[in-house]
């Protein structure tokens, strides 16, 4: 694979309602010197079980991820497991309709500290069905 650049763009405004004063802005952009970038959409069937979201072939460990619940408001929620390579229990993670959850390490912690993903699989609640997963997965 070619090496890549993976970069979120991140904007974080906080503006008072009544006022529209500007109490919080805040821009950055983590960056990581990667070897690919996979973005997608996967349809959750909620009788399934635990559906492991497939890794390229070779890579091991996920250093960006970013997740999202697509339904509309009153779906049905995604729950993620996510397992790091520092603790083999995986986090539980609920997205409900509109959730995002996001992981981007930058090339200090990849280098440093190792941290990353290792394995992500979700399931959707029992009753829904046809909710779609948007993801992004890089390392």
């Amino acid at each position: 694979m070619p090496n890549q650049t993976n970069i979120a763009q991140i904007n974080i405004l906080c503006t008072e309602d009544s006022t529209s004063n500007v109490l919080v802005n805040r821009s950055f952009s983590p960056t990581l010197d990667g070897k690919f970038g996979l973005f997608g959409t996967y349809i959750v069937d909620p009788t399934a079980g635990p559906t492991p979201l497939p890794f390229p072939s070779g890579v091991t460990t996920i250093y960006n991820a970013y997740f999202r619940n697509l339904a509309p408001l009153g779906g049905q929620n995604i729950n993620l497991q996510i397992t790091w390579t520092t603790n083999a229990t995986p986090t539980q993670i609920c997205l409900t309709p509109g959730d995002i959850e996001l992981y981007w390490a930058n090339q200090n912690t990849v280098v440093l500290a190792g941290v990353g993903i290792s394995a992500v699989a979700f399931t959707g609640d029992a009753g829904g069905g046809g909710n779609v997963l948007e993801y992004f997965l890089g390392a």
